[in-house]
């Protein structure tokens, strides 16, 4: 073979390197699912991007606290499908403290029906902090947060020092997150579209003389309704969700553009979605709620979210790397031996420019540490 003959075959050599590299790239990316190795809890890729959070004044039910602003969220998250049940919540905690339950304060109004799969509710936003970590430790994740200086009312948390500190490990979503993930690319007031009525068929919620709801003033098993676009269910409706953040009414005129992550500090934090019992405007995509946290109500539960961990692989290169050929004459040289090249696909291309192509019998790629990565 000729000398063009020998590039040729290199240069093709190099393209399949370059797509079997993105094909492996690829196979590195997370998957659109995640399954809680304890519990089996499902949570959802949310890739990042950016969108309108709040409503325009022209929107029904809309309010001053929730004015129009453009947001970017720049790191995709996993977030529950669901809310949290019942069944996950005590298998975790070792408890149930909901008032949909047997045993709890509205047991009267779900009867004899079994309620494992129906949201927890009646959780302080402490008890979901802590239900986060425990649920890290019973999957082998770093704990996203640490809780300090605890005080219980009976089994919930009335107060502690809550600080994050980041890592694998399950967490809240903020503010922002929620709503970027509960309106799946739509702009109108419910990701289930408008009109209102439509509503139904995403939610359970609570009703009015003029628009009548569909919950019978209770909670529901979750994953009854349809999902959003990013595959959610019951974004709207059924339990009011708790977020990360502190409230502030006023927080969105100063909000950061980015990733924001709510003021520093309040008496309530957010809470989104709406529940059973409150109307269809409070169930909106921008809607704002607001919670006590230390107070438990039968409105209030909590889907969990996680960080993007991509776990690389246990044979991965380490850069610079440095072209080492075999001549058929000469033996071993190191071709370019003062120069180096941070990826593999660029000491690729330097010796697609070498002349040495009639002599060469062997050509290897060798990362930092001398292994032969190519």
């Amino acid at each position: 073979m000729d000398r063009c003959g020998r590039r040729s075959a290199f240069v093709a050599a190099l393209a399949v390197f370059t797509v079997a590299t993105f094909a492996v790239a690829q196979d590195r990316q997370p998957a659109g699912i995640f399954s809680s190795p304890g519990t089996g809890m499902k949570l959802t890729l949310i890739r990042a991007g950016g969108f309108e959070m709040g409503s325009l004044t022209s929107e029904d039910g809309h309010t001053r606290g929730e004015q129009q602003h453009t947001t970017r969220i720049t790191q995709s998250f996993y977030l529950g499908i669901a809310e949290v049940t019942q069944a996950e919540f005590e298998a975790i905690m070792g408890r149930n403290p909901s008032a949909f339950a047997k045993g709890g304060s509205a047991e009267a109004k779900v009867g004899t029906t079994v309620t494992r799969q129906f949201p927890v509710e009646s959780v302080t936003w402490f008890d979901a902090i802590e239900f986060c970590n425990a649920l890290s430790k019973k999957d082998n994740l770093k704990a996203y947060y640490t809780l300090d200086g605890i005080e219980r009312n009976g089994d919930s948390i009335h107060t502690a020092d809550v600080t994050v500190v980041g890592g694998s490990g399950y967490r809240l979503p903020t503010e922002a997150e929620w709503e970027y993930a509960c309106r799946g690319s739509t702009t109108t007031a419910y990701s289930t579209g408008e009109p209102i009525a439509l509503l139904g068929q995403g939610a359970w919620y609570g009703g009015t003389v003029d628009s009548p709801g569909n919950s019978q003033g209770v909670t529901h098993r979750v994953g009854l309704k349809t999902s959003n676009g990013n595959g959610l269910f019951d974004m709207h409706g059924n339990v009011s969700e708790w977020c990360y953040d502190w409230y502030d009414y006023y927080a969105y005129e100063r909000a950061q553009t980015k990733d924001p992550f709510g003021p520093s500090g309040g008496s309530e934090k957010v809470t989104r979605g709406g529940s059973w019992n409150t109307p269809a405007l409070n169930c909106r995509s921008a809607a704002r709620g607001a919670g006590s946290v230390s107070k438990p109500s039968s409105e209030i539960g909590f889907r969990v979210a996680r960080a993007i961990v991509v776990t690389p692989p246990k044979n991965r290169s380490v850069p610079p790397y440095r072209v080492v050929i075999d001549l058929r004459d000469t033996g071993t040289i190191d071709l370019y031996i003062n120069e180096t090249y941070d990826t593999i696909e660029a000491a690729k291309q330097r010796l697609a420019g070498s002349k040495l192509f009639g002599k060469i019998n062997n050509v290897r790629i060798i990362d930092a540490n001398g292994t032969t990565v190519d």
